[in-house]
Parts: C-alpha cells; sequence; structure tokens
C-alpha cells in the first residue's frame, strides 16, 4: 500500500490460525516506511550539524593525540577510558552515518522498483483467451516476480531501519556518558559523578537482592492471577505489569475480585518489602555515599548560579 499524500508505504500481513477446537485466531501486522528520508527540507540542517559536531571532536581528538605524544604522556592517554569513550563516539557516529547512506541508498532503489512494477498483466492466466495463453503465463510471471523482488526489498529496508534505530538509540547513551567528561568540570555535579561511581558495588549487590524479591512477587501474581488477567496471564507480562504496580500504576479491584484474602497479603506484602524497605535502603545507601564522597573532597566549589555571575563579571571586565 501507499499512501501518495504522505509518501508511506505500508504491507499489510494478515495470518489465520486455525485451532484444533475452533477457534480462528488472527493476527494482523502493519509495517510502515516513510518514503521520504526527510518530511521537510529544514530537517537536512540538524544533520548537518550533527557532521559539524563529529568534525569538531575529531579535530579535538586528534589534538590531544598530538599533545600527549610531544609530552611523551600518550601512554597515559591511551589509558584514560575518556579517550577510548571519544574514539568511540567518532566511529559510532561514522558508522551510523554511513549506515544512514546506505539506507536512503536502498529507499530509492525501492521506489524504482515500485516504479518500474508498471500495470498489472491484462489477462490472469485462467481468465486469458487461447490465443494469449502464453502470453499471460510469461506476463504474470514476470509481473510476479518483480513482486516478489518489491516486497523482500520491503522486508529487507524495514529491517534495516530498526537497526538503525537501535543503533542511534545505543549510539545516544554513548553521547550522554560522554557529558561525563564535561560534567567532571563543575565541582558539585563532579561530587554527584563520584558518589554514582563509588555506588556500583553497592548497585550490585542491592540490584541481586531486589531482582531475587521482585521476581518472587512476580511469580506469586502469576499464579494468582494469571488465569483471570490478561496482563498477569505469563510471566513476561507479570513482570511488565508488577513494575508498573511498583510506580502506582494499577486498578487493587481487580486483584480483590478473584483473590481477596490472597491480594490483600500480596499486595501489602509487596508494597511493605519493596516500596518501603528496600527503596528506603536504597536511598539511604546513595545518601551514605554521597556524605562519605563530600567529607573526603572537603569544600564542593562554587554551584552552577555562582559560576555563571563570575563569568558576567569577567566579561564585563575585559
Amino acid at each position: 500500500l501507499l499512501n501518495a499524500e504522505s509518501h508511506i508505504y505500508s504491507q499489510l500481513k494478515v495470518d489465520f490460525v486455525l485451532h484444533r477446537e475452533g477457534w480462528l485466531q488472527q493476527d494482523v501486522e502493519v509495517r510502515p516506511l516513510p518514503g521520504d528520508v526527510y518530511t521537510h527540507w529544514s530537517h537536512i540542517f540538524l544533520d548537518i550539524l550533527w557532521a559539524f559536531i563529529l568534525a569538531i571532536l575529531l579535530m579535538q581528538v586528534l589534538s590531544d593525540i598530538a599533545e600527549h605524544r610531544w609530552r611523551g604522556t600518550w601512554k597515559q592517554h591511551l589509558r584514560d577510558p575518556y579517550t577510548w569513550l571519544d574514539w568511540t563516539s567518532l566511529v559510532v557516529g561514522a558508522g551510523i552515518g554511513i549506515f544512514f547512506s546506505f539506507l536512503m541508498w536502498e529507499l530509492d532503489n525501492l521506489s524504482g522498483s515500485i516504479a518500474d512494477l508498471g500495470s498489472q498483466p491484462r489477462y490472469a492466466i485462467t481468465e486469458a483467451p487461447d490465443a494469449r495463453s502464453v502470453e499471460a503465463i510469461l506476463e504474470n510471471l514476470a509481473y510476479r516476480k518483480k513482486l516478489v523482488e518489491v516486497f523482500d526489498r520491503f522486508g529487507f529496508l524495514v529491517g534495516l531501519t530498526t537497526w538503525h534505530r537501535l543503533c542511534s538509540f545505543w549510539y545516544g547513551l554513548v553521547v550522554v556518558a560522554r557529558f561525563f567528561r564535561g560534567f567532571m568540570g563543575q565541582p558539585r555535579i563532579a561530587v554527584l559523578l563520584q558518589t554514582v561511581l563509588s555506588s556500583a558495588d553497592f548497585f550490585a549487590h542491592f540490584a541481586v537482592l531486589f531482582i531475587v524479591v521482585f521476581f518472587s512477587f512476580a511469580m506469586a501474581g502469576y499464579i494468582l492471577f494469571g488465569e483471570q488477567l490478561l496482563q498477569w496471564s505469563s510471566l513476561g507480562r507479570a513482570l511488565s505489569s508488577l513494575l508498573q504496580v511498583l510506580f502506582g500504576k494499577f486498578d487493587y479491584e481487580e486483584f480483590h475480585s478473584i483473590a481477596p484474602v490472597n491480594a490483600t497479603f500480596w499486595f501489602w506484602g509487596f508494597y511493605i518489602l519493596m516500596s518501603q524497605l528496600l527503596l528506603s535502603v536504597f536511598a539511604a545507601g546513595v545518601l551514605h555515599r554521597y556524605l562519605d564522597v563530600r567529607a573526603r573532597l572537603g569544600e564542593v566549589g562554587d554551584g552552577l548560579q555562582q559560576q555563571l555571575r563570575n563569568h558576567v563579571k569577567e566579561f564585563m571586565w575585559r
């Protein structure tokens, strides 16, 4: 299907599964694919800005390498994790750019394949006159071959688009980690980052306890409510539903209507043990590490507002 107004290709897939007991299961899957990479001419400037930032980062990385080599400290420079983070940002960013260019090229090929389809054959194989039967068979086979090629290329493009989005997501996390290097220059933010780094062992031990308790309550919810509630009908859905309960998004009446007594014990046990005890222990542990880091570092320095005032004063005195 093609929406010519918005230039979006869509593939509609309908599956019918006939079960033994006579139930007919219907599954409908719609896979859209934009026909235009840039929906507006101004969107290209974002990619240009991104390429410009990558070029600046490349110049900075090369300048740092030249400076440390001149000083004779290039081995220490290579041991710095932020050095490898910079190179990861460059390599992954360049890879995503090449991937995006290949995606654009494949999209153009898909548009060309659809344009080459032309009109359908004049006669169907079963409806063609005797004098045109051979011609109809050849035309239908050629058209079907082109149509299969379009479907294969469309599925390949949908898969490429999914992988490109996943790579962009992980690259966003790399960029966030890259910002930590700049945050270390602000004293108070540096204290927070040092707190997170020093709490890594605490996070690991807490995660083990949290996962065991959380999984136990999810299994109990699956056993109690799985037969009556769709959102608890599998272990994966039970884990997702329990996470929503942890953040307060649930309907207790659904639990109470199925198993009033067991639901009461299950809910209050989860609320007291997870929401009150474990999360309070987590907050207390992080606060303890923060106070310890702050005591070791001493004066935390100026905040963002004071630094901004100092920069304004310095600029005015120039």
